[in-house]
């Protein structure tokens, strides 16, 4: 008994049915390429729940198992997507990081709550550089809001890099 030869798909399906099959295929890899995990979390999480989800992605000590991994590709994308940000970071030892440490509702002296404060330090627990995060997902900024971060930030860590990223769902 000989082997069965596999019909290709134009054995099987008509000119139309291919065509019809590929605009298909080619509308499902658009949505799957489109689809922004972000947006999701834009409906679901207020503010101080986005802020945890962030948080423990960019935890180096956290279970996911990825370390520095999502914090360093964060740092990264910063970089390749903000100029001003990429000549400020240019002399920061990135490759000296080891761990990324995580705070969430950072407080200062005025009572103010950064979301995040992200310290990237080396592996003898040396801070090498500072990002404080704000997000506001459904909120407006208050009044001198980051300017009372950078001073708060500037205090704490004196002569450490620093840096603050205002994030938001539309990009104001």
């Amino acid at each position: 008994m000989g082997r069965r030869r596999e019909k290709s798909l134009s054995e099987v399906l008509s000119t139309d049915e291919i065509e019809q099959y590929e605009r298909s295929k080619k509308r499902l890899s658009k949505a799957v390429n489109d689809f922004n995990i972000f947006e999701f979390f834009e409906k679901v999480f207020k503010e101080v729940e986005w802020s945890t989800v962030f948080g423990f992605l960019l935890n180096s000590s956290e279970t996911h198992k990825l370390g520095i991994k999502p914090a360093l590709l964060w740092l990264q994308y910063l970089i390749e997507h903000n100029a001003e940000f990429k000549s400020y970071a240019a002399s920061w030892p990135v490759l000296r990081v080891t761990s990324v440490r995580i705070t969430t509702e950072w407080s200062t002296d005025k009572r103010r709550r950064l979301d995040l404060l992200l310290e990237y330090v080396d592996e003898k627990g040396n801070i090498l550089f500072v990002i404080g995060l704000e997000n506001k997902v459904n909120s407006g900024e208050q009044q001198d809001q980051i300017k009372d971060y950078q001073k708060a930030l500037s205090k704490v860590f004196r002569q450490t890099p620093k840096v603050i990223f205002y994030c938001t769902p539309d990009g104001r």
